[in-house]
Parts: structure tokens; C-alpha cells; sequence
């Protein structure tokens, strides 16, 4: 069983794997107890045994890359780039954060009059990650019952796991089910009770690339529809937001005066884009490809009529 405790010194562990030089069982000790009483404020004393069951943990329960060199005395990963669960840095950066919120806070964590939160925090659907990425790990079949946000019905589902993904403070689950091609995405907070891990071997595609998978996607849908090159004229005030934060990775600026900030993005038409760009309200203008200027028109069009009913003029 995982804890709170034993969680915060697995993300020590891979934050000090992580840095330079690599540490011996000694060091590895140090840094956790002296950044431990940093977060929580507490004196707890970490023994060596403690971090070599930690590593076995890590190892053994999340399949972390960790080797030892009996030559130099130093633990290290396997590969450089790895990360615990391999999370994006700032993602586990960001746990480290709640956790010290938690121990700061105590029963008050979310009901602290004097710091708001989110009422959607970046970790909703944690507690099913760890069993996923093993799954991943493995290539086995997990097993869930399943909530969608339409239906009234829990389903159950046998899923091919392919890639976590986090969107919008959230974890997603991209996976196939059966022998089917077709990626599916499920919202881990929708799940119901806990993932199951079977011993089906996952039917997966060996040539998945995430990275091409979401090249033309804003968000979590990825449709693989023939990319479109889209023309976006904001207003001047959007253009230090769009240079510090770009709508997408192949954003272009193409004019910026104190006229307009023009852009062009080149993606899939997902609801995931027309929401974006809908999400601007009066700030921005499609300048092209014409066939989606009209349907962004249309939809602000069928907005304005529903004001009119309301009396709204």
C-alpha cells in the first residue's frame, strides 16, 4: 500500500536521481530526510533500510529503471530522461507542492478560508495512475467500471492500455478495446472503484507515437483527420498571453502591430479547437480557411439568437 509518506519519498527519490552527482545509498538518505522536514516540517529520521525498500518499491511496484553501480556506489536510472511513472517533471513537481499544502494544511487542505483552490486539482484520478502504468508496463489488459458523463449506466471495460495523459488537471487513459484499432479516451476520474490489472497480454501497437498521435491536437481529442492551416486575427491586447502561452506548437505569427496579433495554427477542426477559439469571445477573428470562418460564424450566430429568446437585444 502506498501512502502519503512512502509517495513523497518515491518522488524525493527520482527528484535526487535526477541531479548531478549521482547519489550513494548515504546521500540518497540525506536528501530525502532533510528535504522531508523541509515540506512537512517535521523531523523524521530515514533509514538506510527505509531508502533501499523504497528503491525495491520503485522497482518492483512501478517498474522504475533504477540500477546500482557496485564500482562507483551510486544509484542512477537506466535511461536519462526518465521520470517516476514517467510524469512530466513539473507534473510531479506539482504533487511534491499538494503534498506540502497537506501537511501545512491538515483537515483544512480544502476548506482554507484564507487560499482557494481549483475545484478540479491536478491530481484528480492520481489513485489510478500507478496501477495503469504498470499495466502499460507490463502490456497487460485492465479491467474498470466506467462512468461517462452521458450515460446513467456503469459499463464495464476490458482495455488495451496505451498512454496516460494529463489535460486540463486531469488524467486520461488512451487505449483500445478488443482487437480494435480505434484509440479510445477515458477520463480517469470517471472511473468507478479501482483499476484491475489481468494477465490478457495487451494487443498494442508497436508503432503508437504519442507524439505524432497529438501532433495536430489541441487537448485530449486526437481524430488523425487531415490537418487544416488556420488563420487567427486577436486583438493587440491577446498578443503577450499568445506569445508566452501558444494556442498550439505550430503556432506562426504572422502579424503583430496595434492593429491585430494574426497567428496560424495547423490542426485537426476538433471540438477541443472550436471551443478554444470560441473561448476568445470578441477578441478574436478567423480569417481562414473560409469553410471554418462559417462555421465558427454559425456557431457564434446560433449564440446571439439564443440571447434573442431571452430578450436580449
Amino acid at each position: 500500500m502506498t501512502n502519503k509518506n512512502s509517495l513523497l519519498r518515491y518522488l524525493l527519490i527520482d527528484v535526487r536521481l535526477r541531479k548531478e552527482p549521482r547519489p550513494g545509498l548515504e546521500q540518497l538518505k540525506k536528501f530525502v530526510q532533510e528535504q522531508f522536514k523541509e515540506i512537512t516540517n517535521e523531523k523524521m529520521i530515514v533509514s538506510r533500510i527505509t531508502i533501499k525498500r523504497d528503491v525495491k518499491n520503485m522497482r518492483k511496484m512501478f517498474f522504475a529503471p533504477i540500477n546500482f553501480s557496485f564500482e562507483k556506489n551510486q544509484y542512477h536510472y537506466e535511461y536519462p530522461n526518465y521520470t517516476f511513472l514517467k510524469l512530466p517533471e513539473n507534473q510531479i513537481e506539482r504533487l511534491i507542492y499538494n503534498i506540502k499544502l497537506q501537511y501545512l494544511l491538515g483537515v483544512r487542505f480544502n476548506s482554507d478560508q484564507n487560499i482557494q483552490f481549483e475545484t478540479t486539482t491536478s491530481t484528480r484520478g492520481w489513485e489510478h495512475v500507478p496501477m495503469i502504468a504498470k499495466a502499460i508496463s507490463k502490456k497487460r489488459v485492465v479491467s474498470f467500471t466506467y462512468k461517462s458523463i452521458n450515460s446513467k449506466r456503469n459499463r464495464d471495460y476490458l482495455i488495451n492500455p496505451l498512454l496516460l495523459k494529463e489535460n486540463r488537471n486531469s488524467f486520461y487513459l488512451l487505449g483500445t478495446k478488443d482487437k480494435s484499432s480505434e484509440i479510445r479516451t477515458f477520463a480517469l476520474d470517471r472511473i468507478v472503484d479501482t483499476v484491475g490489472i489481468t494477465d490478457t497480454e495487451a494487443e498494442v501497437d508497436k508503432d503508437f507515437d504519442a507524439e505524432k498521435y497529438f501532433v495536430h491536437s489541441i487537448g485530449i481529442t486526437a481524430q488523425n483527420k487531415k490537418p487544416i492551416e488556420i488563420v487567427l486575427s486577436f486583438t493587440p491586447k491577446q498578443a503577450s498571453y499568445l506569445k508566452s502561452k501558444p494556442l498550439h506548437r505550430s503556432q506562426k505569427i504572422l502579424v503583430n502591430d496595434d492593429k491585430s496579433f494574426q497567428i496560424q495554427i495547423k490542426v485537426e477542426p476538433t471540438y477541443e479547437v472550436i471551443a478554444n477559439i470560441l473561448s476568445y469571445g470578441q477578441n478574436v477573428e478567423v480569417v481562414s480557411p473560409e469553410d471554418f470562418r462559417n462555421l465558427i460564424a454559425d456557431r457564434l450566430n446560433s449564440a446571439y439568437k439564443r440571447y434573442l429568446k431571452q430578450g436580449v437585444s
